[in-house]
């Protein structure tokens, strides 16, 4: 069962590779999980599903108790932070931090800030002195009190490089339920989704030009929150 927290995170990941295409598409949660791909796409000519599967690289070894009791408190400071913001502020929006983590005063005006002047899935980049850089999206009044933000640098790592064997079987377990999305539309579509944020979604893809034999209408792989390839070419997707 996909959980609401999930749920959210394939809505974002969605909005932000449309915005990375250049469309203004109209996303929404399926009405049945069960029976419906994850998300529905209107695009203003069409409708069409939009299946969603994040994917990462190979997981590396434990590094031990100091290292985890340093995210266990980095971890507890964001908590902080989050509740800090939402204390003062109801606008939705997401975080992330690179570097490293200074006084919640001096992150939270410019946070109050860019909240009460951007627009919904506006993305920004801060540099917070030289000590740390601080990503930011608007999102819509719709996800309320959003608390699922990043500190980056305890994701920080290597860099997988990704080829088509290594997205092959991804595609193909999802290919296994195109019957029954297509029972409710035609044209369904999927999204492999990599989150650079999180260091086991650290992938580089340098193919850029791929027809990619599979059943879904069109297949994306989208590296969050700008890159995207198309791996499957249509001259109409």
């Amino acid at each position: 069962m996909t959980t609401y927290k999930q749920k959210n995170k394939e809505l974002i990941f969605a909005h932000q590779m449309a915005n990375a295409l250049g469309q203004a598409w109209d996303i929404a949660s399926s009405p049945n999980e069960r029976e419906w791909p994850d998300l529905i796409v209107t695009d203003g000519r069409s409708k069409f599903g939009l299946e969603v599967r994040e994917f990462t690289k190979d997981r590396e070894s434990n590094e031990g108790s100091k290292l985890r009791k340093l995210e266990s408190n980095n971890s507890l400071w964001m908590r902080q932070l989050v509740s800090q913001y939402y204390s003062h502020s109801t606008r939705p929006i997401k975080v992330e931090i690179l570097g490293k983590l200074e006084s919640r005063d001096d992150i939270l005006p410019m946070l109050f800030k860019f909240s009460k002047t951007a627009h919904e899935w506006q993305h920004q980049c801060l540099k917070l002195g030289t000590k740390a850089i601080i990503h930011i999206t608007k999102l819509p009044d719709q996800f309320s009190r959003y608390d699922h933000w990043k500190y980056i640098s305890d994701r920080t790592g290597w860099v997988r490089k990704m080829c088509v064997n290594d997205l092959k079987p991804m595609i193909a377990s999802k290919e296994k339920n195109l019957e029954k999305y297509r029972t409710h539309l035609n044209d369904v579509r999927l999204m492999l989704v990599a989150d650079p944020t999180f260091n086991s979604g650290m992938v580089s893809f340098a193919n850029e030009q791929i027809n990619l034999p599979s059943t879904f209408n069109q297949v994306y792989l989208f590296i969050y929150p700008k890159e995207v390839h198309k791996l499957k070419a249509s001259s109409n997707l």
